[in-house]
This record gives C-alpha cells, structure tokens and sequence, in this order.
C-alpha cells in the first residue's frame, strides 16, 4: 500500500449509469424556463477506449482497494463522478462515494450525500439524492436511487416537475409525487406508484399506479382524458385507453359520458403495412337520453399500392341525419352537408409513338353520399357513381399534342324523383402549341361526344346523344423587365372560343355553375362538369402585371384584369327556363395581390357578382432568443360577397381572426364572422392562453351557427374550450388548438410535451 499526494491513477472500466437515457423534448416548450441545470467543472470527455481515471488530492492504493480524499475524481468516457471520498475496491468490484458526491454525463446530472456501486453486476446505489435530467427538462429530489440492472431503475419517495428550483418558502408550480417510481428503458416507460399530482401546492389528482414516457416510443396505457362542453350534450369527459398492439399496429379504446345524452363507447385501429395504411373507427351511444335511440357512427380507411395501382377505400356512415349536429365538436363538423364514401384506384402508364412520349392515366370509381343537411335535398345531393370508368392522358404526335378524355359512369340517387341512368364519354382534343420564350399561341379543336341511357319506369331504357365541336385559340404573351428593386412581368391573354348551339336536356348528373374567376374566363366551357357544354361565339382577355422584389424573390404585387366578350347570345342553360346571357361584354374579373412586406399581404378577388378579399398580417418567427416561439402574431380580416345565382346562395359576411400576444406568457385568440344581411353570427371563438415555464393553459368559448329542419330559423350550439398542459407530463382538455388552428389562418398549434 501506499499514500500519495495529489493522487492520479487509471483504473479498470467502471460502470456509473444510474438512470436510462432520455429523449428530448422540443426546447421551444421551455423558451421562458431560467437556466436548467447547476453548474459543473469543466471536465472533457474521455475517449471511448481510455480507461477510466482517478484523481484526488490524497490517495492510498494497495493494488485491491483504491482510497481517495479530498475533491476525489473518478472519470469514465462521458461520466463523472465527483466527491468528497471514493473507495474503489477491486476484488470483488465495489464504488463506494461520500460526502457532496456529484455525478454527470450527457444525459443527467445527481448530486446525492453518499452512493455505492456495483459496475460488474450493473447496479448501485444513491442516498438523499437531488437529480436533473436536462432533456425532458426533469428534475426532483429522491430518497433513493436503485440501479436495479442495465435497464431498469427505482426510485423512493420522488418529487420531480419540469418547473424551476423554487424559491426559500415557495413550492414549484407543479410536482408529481410518489412513493416509488420504476424507470425501464427496455419499454421506455416510468411508472409511479401511490402518486399525487400538485398544482401550486394544492393536491390535483391521486393515482394509485401513473404510467408515463421517458421517450417518445408509444406504449400501451390510459392517455391524459379529454373535458368538453357542449350545448348538444352538455358536458362530457373521454377517457382513452390506447394498446400499442404492435410497431405497424395499434388501437384506441374510448369511454365518453355525457351529462344529457348517456354514456358513448368508441374504438379505433389502425394498421400499416408495405404497401399502405388502413384505420377502422367507430362510435356507439347505445340508449341516447334525448332521443331514446341507439346512435352510431362508422369510418372505414384505407390505402393500398398494388403493382403499379394505388386504391383507395373510405366507408363512412352515420345512424341519422342529426348525428354530426349533436355531436360535432366543433362548427366545421357539425354542419358537415354528407359524408362521402368510395372505392377507387388509378393507375398511370406511359406510351411512345415515333420516340414521341405519352402520359395517360386509368381510373376506377365507386362513390356514395348520405346527407348530413336539412339544407340539402333530394334534388341537390351528389349522386351516386355505381361505377365510374375514366382513362385519360396526351400523346405527342409531331408538332401536334392530342388529348383524350374517355369515361363511362352510371349515376344513382336514393330519391326516387331523381333520374337514373349511364352517361358515356369520348372527347378527343387536337392541339399545336407554337411560340418562344416570350409567347405562345396553342389552337386547338375537340369533339365532345356524349351518349345517354335513361332509365324509365315499365318502358325499355331512353337513349339520347351528342357531338359538339370545340375549336380555340389560346395566345400568351410574356415580356420582363429587371430592375435594380423590382423584376417586372407583363402577361397579356387573349383566348378565342367557338362552340356552336346544341339544344341540351341531360339530367344534371355532375353539372353546375362555378365560381367567377380570371382562370374560368380561360376555360372551354363555362359550366363544371359534362351534362351542359357551353354554347361560345367569345373573346376573354386579361392583363396580368407582376413585381418580383429582386433582391428577396417574392411577389410584392400582381394585378389580374379580364372580361369576356360575347359575340352571339348565350343560349344554352343550366335549367329550362333560365334566362339566355345576352351578347356583349360579361362582367369584368380582376385580381390583386399584394405583399406590402414580408409581413403583410392582401388578396382581392372582384366582379359584379362577387367579392372577396383578406387581409393578413403575419410575420415572421425570428430565431433569437427574444422571440419567444409561442408568442404568435396573426390578424386576417376577410370580406366575402357574392350574388345569388343558380345553383349558389348568395352570401354577405364580414369576419376577423386573430392571435395576438399581451405579454410574454399572455396571449389573445379568437375568429368573430358575421352575416350582413341577416344581422346575426355565423361564428363567435374566443380564447385566452397564458403560459409559464414548465405549464400552460388555453380557455376560451365558441357560439357558433348549425342547421336546423327549418330554413327560417337559425339555430345555435355552444361550446366551452380547455387544454391545460403540463410540460413534460402531459396535457388534458378539449383540445382547443384543434379548433384555433382551424378557425385562424396562420396559427399554429403549440408544440406539445408527450404524454
């Protein structure tokens, strides 16, 4: 044996990982957190093969047992171990370590009165120990730290919270204590026994067993319950209990009473595999309270690539046309018109002729509605497509392109008024495209051909067709300018269309009339879908103008101006009995779109019948550390206008959304629309959201229009927002930033901690 002063020895390989490795949460969760951890001498990392290190400032080593006193150091790779004094002894192996003993490594940080180890058998021990773990943003105090093998830990008597070290005579915003915690980083999973959860001292919540993550890998277990209130339910509570069944597989299993409907079960899988995805979801309200009915709703997904084939099936229904009003949560979902339900694969395959490349592309549809809508009739809802058949694509051929469109599809409706019957499709289309970089001029002709068999009660089947000839011409024109501030684009278009009048009385299987707009000016035909073509004897022309900012690349300004001049009547009609557009000028179309700043931008969409216009303020995050990223700033205020026209109701509303911050941890959201002509909301969302360090909370209220069997009356649902989060726990509520994100242009839901 022998003593020496500032003692340095390298020792074998020692063992010293007291706590499995964490994965890190999103460091924006704790932009408004103090420095986490306390701070350490700077000891570098040794090398992955340098053995381990010793140093003290008295030491005794006899070849069995390595003693050392005074600011004793023992050092292995990454981890550290620092203490009053360390014992080492060799045979059999044993670390035993006193007084302000200090160990850390990449991923934690303990500061414990005494601890022993054990590095052969890979356990150990600490006593009184205060611990960080910086990447869950952890910390707390323990009892005991028992390193029970490589991948499994216990801890007794624990407090831990993401919050910060309060002050003398404070408590810390939130704790989570327990009697006994087990890590395993086999599973990922902690799990704390005969645990309170703590809110500013006041006990929140008991639980006899609280299973949590100590990563982001999923887990079978309860998740965090959802609280929602509802005019339509009243108030609920959804307990989920999710099975991770499998890497490609899992399931979520829901129990949701509600104070005035009854108790709702619900289940969802999903499930991938190579070559797609699939989920299967459904609800079921056995015995409604209200209604005194059973109440169900049903969603079937799936996704699917077969060779070169990508399919597609959705199957969605629901037990009665009020299911989605009673039970939306929200403005969007309860006011749902129809679900839609399909079956569908597409295939693309390419051709050559005279090395000359083609595209085309085969489609395959079955397709269904049920109404959701007191609104919707018999008369207005999308048939069905029992099938639909659809090959389409273009072949070069020389200097001239052709198109080909081919579809065959029967059309189905559930009420019996409705006409039934298949409408088959050919439309070849001919096209040269001519010109250089700074035109183009494409003329074209194409033949609609269309072929219809009618069913009819007691009598063989109607057949009806059609052959309409298209023929047009399509010139552009692009001139630039650069400039030392702005590039310049000037696009002129002129587009000439000839369709003689063909007298048309297909049913409207797929037919209506679109939105005004610069691109429609530019279209063969003026009605969306094939049962009505268009009859044109027409000249559309726009001006488009374009400044580029040089320097930065994006738009500052674009202004779009277009008509449309008629030089015969338009007599072909949507209806029998609508009235016959006259020849002359249509309605001028323009279209500005500015970006006063990077920040600012506006777009404005104006005609006769028509107007709508946003104006947004949204600027940009900036990666410093005075802006903080929750603090968001938003505001869009929005105008849409438009005439009644057939087929299409007329609409006059005004609304503003917004987030806003007060402060650094107080911010403001909310979305107000209001119909002008009927004086009255169509959406009033409001919501306040503070967050501190290590919790937040997002409260607010929703009052918002639904539809009712009465088209007189308009009727109104209203709903109670939470979310409260606990950083690194978890969080519970109604999910508001569901509903935030959907109602405020631009918002972006907070970046939550997993639980």
């Amino acid at each position: 044996m022998f003593s020496v002063a500032n003692f340095r020895i390298s020792l074998p390989t020692a063992a010293l990982l007291l706590l499995p490795t964490f994965s890190a949460w999103g460091a924006n969760n704790f932009a408004l957190c103090p420095p986490f951890a306390p701070e350490l001498p700077d000891l570098p990392a040794l090398g992955i093969n340098t053995p381990a290190q010793a140093e003290a400032d008295r030491g005794r080593y006899d070849g069995k047992l390595a003693t050392l006193e005074g600011a004793a150091q023992l050092q292995y790779h990454d981890q550290r171990l620092l203490a009053e004094r360390i014992d080492y002894n060799l045979s059999p192996e044993k670390v035993e370590a006193q007084g302000a003993l200090r160990y850390w490594d990449s991923t934690r940080i303990l500061f414990a009165e005494q601890g022993v180890f054990q590095p052969s058998l890979e356990q150990g021990q600490a006593e009184n120990v205060r611990f960080w773990l910086p990447a869950p943003h952890l910390s707390g105090k323990s009892a005991q730290v028992t390193r029970l093998n490589a991948q499994q830990d216990q801890l007794k008597h624990v407090s831990l919270s993401s919050c910060p070290e309060p002050q003398a005579g404070e408590v810390r915003d939130w704790t989570l204590n327990a009697e006994q915690i087990d890590l395993n980083h086999t599973t990922g999973r902690g799990v704390a026994r005969d645990a309170w959860l703590n809110f500013k001292g006041v006990p929140l919540m008991y639980a006899p067993y609280f299973d949590f993550p100590l990563d982001d890998r999923r887990a079978s277990g309860f998740l965090y319950p959802s609280v929602n209130y509802n005019s339509q339910v009243g108030a609920s509570i959804t307990v989920p209990y999710y099975w991770n069944i499998a890497p490609e597989r899992d399931a979520t299993f829901t129990l949701r009473p509600m104070t005035q409907r009854g108790v709702m079960l619900g289940a969802e899988y999903r499930q991938l595999w190579q070559e797609g995805r699939g989920s299967l979801r459904g609800d079921w309200l056995p015995n409604d309270n209200d209604t005194g009915e059973s109440r169900y709703l049903y969603d079937i997904q799936a996704q699917h690539r077969l060779d070169a084939w990508d399919s597609s099936l959705a199957v969605r229904r629901v037990s009665d046309i009020d299911y989605m009003r009673d039970f939306g949560t929200y403005s969007t979902l309860s006011n749902t018109a129809y679900l839609e339900s399909h079956f569908s694969a597409n295939r693309s395959f390419n051709s050559s002729i005279n090395d000359q490349a083609g595209q085309w592309n085969l489609s395959l549809l079955a397709q269904e509605y049920q109404n959701l809508s007191f609104s919707v009739n018999g008369a207005s809802l999308p048939y069905k497509r029992m099938p639909q058949v659809l090959l389409s694509g273009t072949q070069a051929l020389g200097p001239v392109r052709l198109s080909l469109l081919t579809e065959a599809v029967r059309f189905q409706s559930e009420y019996a008024n409705n006409p039934e019957g298949e409408r088959y499709a050919i439309i070849p289309t001919l096209a040269l495209p001519l010109g250089e970089h700074w035109y183009s001029i494409t003329p074209s002709v194409s033949l609609t051909s269309l072929q219809y068999q009618l069913d009819t009660s007691n009598t063989p089947s109607q057949t009806t067709s059609q052959n309409i000839p298209v023929s047009s011409v399509d010139a552009r024109f692009f001139f630039d300018q650069y400039g030392e501030h702005f590039n310049q684009q000037l696009e002129p278009r002129l587009y000439y269309l000839y369709v003689p009048y063909h007298e048309q009385s297909a049913p409207l299987f797929d037919t209506d009339l679109p939105l005004p707009s610069l691109s429609r000016l530019f279209s063969s035909n003026r009605f969306i879908g094939r049962d009505r073509q268009g009859d044109a004897n027409a000249l559309s022309y726009a001006l488009t103008w374009r400044a580029l900012d040089a320097k930065e690349g994006y738009e500052r300004l674009s202004f779009g101006l277009g008509q449309q001049y008629r030089f015969s009547e338009e007599r072909v009609t949507l209806n029998p009995g609508d009235p016959i557009t006259e020849r002359g000028a249509g309605e001028a179309i323009a279209e500005l779109n500015a970006g006063f700043s990077r920040e600012w931008s506006t777009r404005i969409t104006a005609s006769e019948s028509q107007t709508y216009a946003v104006l947004s303020y949204r600027p940009l995050q900036l990666a410093s550390a005075e802006e903080l990223p929750h603090q968001q700033h938003a505001i869009n205020l929005y105008y849409g206008n438009q005439a009644e026209i057939t087929g299409l109701p007329s609409v006059n509303q005004l609304g503003v959304s917004f987030v806003w911050p007060l402060s650094r941890q107080w911010q403001i959201l909310g979305n107000v629309a209001q119909d002008l002509d009927a004086k009255k909301p169509v959406q009033l969302l409001a919501g306040l959201a503070y967050e501190s360090c290590c919790w937040r909370v997002k409260f607010g209220a929703e009052y918002y229009a639904i539809s009712n069997p009465n088209p007189d009356i308009v009727e109104y649902s209203t709903a109670a927002l939470l979310q409260f989060e606990l950083k690194g726990l978890g969080s519970a509520g109604s999910q508001a930033d569901r509903r935030f994100e959907r109602a405020i242009l631009g918002y972006q839901p907070d970046e939550p901690s997993r639980f």
